[in-house]
């Protein structure tokens, strides 16, 4: 006579497949991450760190980019996309594996702020596009300052699997509002070179201006007002409602909103003699906020200090001072997306 066997046994091979599953997918991104951490440590060796001090679009492949946020430098890396506006990107801060990695949610129009060993966001992410094999993303530092909280619902931690040590032989320098630019140092016995380059007036002035409260809030209104040409009035609508539980009506509407508020924010240095004049200038579709300055800073290059700094009457911060503005900044990063400046106002 055959046996029917019970069903434990079966139960059991299942949980144990389910194990296997998982030492196997936890194999699978050890594999990946130490290979992204190789060829980001010798990256990092070979002197390619991007200085990131004001927004910028980064490029980002599965082999992973060193930046440097502030005073650290990090290895970020894709590890992949779904459907047409989600993807995945992995953050650590250098060196890998004495520091954990963050699984980070990236999504198109909306910003994901990221803190690493701080209470308050250090830098937002926003997703443009993504293919096989990389990213291309927004990269938005942020200060401390603002207490900006990080998108956890966004954020998982990677454990680490690795000891690794550390690198040596680079080191960055800040050279403007826009762009990026490393020194590298080739460390070989006791000798050393570097190249060093002349600083422009612009770079001069841009270094006085990091030294105040303004700067890296400009920078985040910069990435705010840019963004706003993602904001449709459909995601818009959405947003206002979710927020203020009624729908927008009067000079609410996407139409009144959208004609005021600025899509862009530049900075304009003139002056002579050491004496410059920091202008930061937005550009809107109505002629009021067109081409006016909104700050204005002074900048004395004798003695590399801020002489001045001035909200303009006319322009789009009127009435304003830094407390209200950084709250205004933290409203509209909290909503999120590309319309969190129209909603915040």
């Amino acid at each position: 006579m055959s046996e029917s066997y019970p069903a434990e046994p079966h139960i059991h091979h299942k949980k144990h497949k389910g194990l296997s599953r998982t030492k196997v997918g936890i194999a699978i991104l050890s594999i990946i991450i130490i290979a992204i951490a190789v060829e980001a440590i010798s990256g990092f060796n070979s002197g390619r760190v991007l200085v990131i001090n004001s927004p910028r679009i980064v490029n980002i492949t599965r082999l992973g980019i060193a930046v440097q946020l502030n005073n650290s430098v990090y290895l970020v890396s894709f590890v992949g996309g779904f459907g047409s506006g989600t993807a995945y990107i992995i953050l650590t801060k250098l060196p890998v594996f004495l520091n954990p990695a963050l699984n980070i949610t990236l999504n198109q129009n909306s910003t994901t702020h990221v803190s690493y060993d701080s209470q308050y966001a250090i830098v937002g992410f926003e997703l443009k596009g993504f293919s096989n094999r990389s990213a291309l993303v927004s990269v938005v530092p942020v200060s401390a300052g603002l207490n900006i909280p990080p998108d956890s619902g966004k954020i998982r931690v990677v454990p680490n699997f690795l000891v690794f040590g550390s690198s040596a032989g680079v080191s960055s320098t800040i050279t403007g509002t826009t762009t990026v630019a490393t020194t590298v140092t080739t460390i070989a016995s006791s000798t050393s070179t570097s190249t060093i380059r002349q600083l422009s007036i612009q770079d001069m002035v841009t270094n006085v201006l990091q030294k105040g409260l303004y700067y890296p809030l400009m920078l985040n209104y910069t990435a705010l007002y840019a963004n706003t040409v993602n904001c449709t009035p459909t995601l818009y609508n959405t947003t206002y409602i979710q927020h203020n539980a009624r729908a927008p009506s009067g000079q609410n509407t996407y139409q009144n909103i959208s004609s005021i508020i600025p899509y862009k924010l530049s900075l304009n240095i003139t002056g002579s003699s050491n004496r410059y004049t920091a202008s930061y200038i937005t550009k809107s579709r109505s002629s009021v906020y067109n081409s006016v300055p909104a700050l204005v800073i002074v900048v004395n290059l004798t003695s590399n200090t801020i002489s001045s700094t001035t909200i303009a009457t006319a322009g789009i911060f009127s009435g304003a001072n830094y407390n209200s503005l950084a709250s205004g900044y933290r409203q509209a990063a909290l909503i999120g997306n590309a319309c969190g400046i129209y909603v915040a106002g």
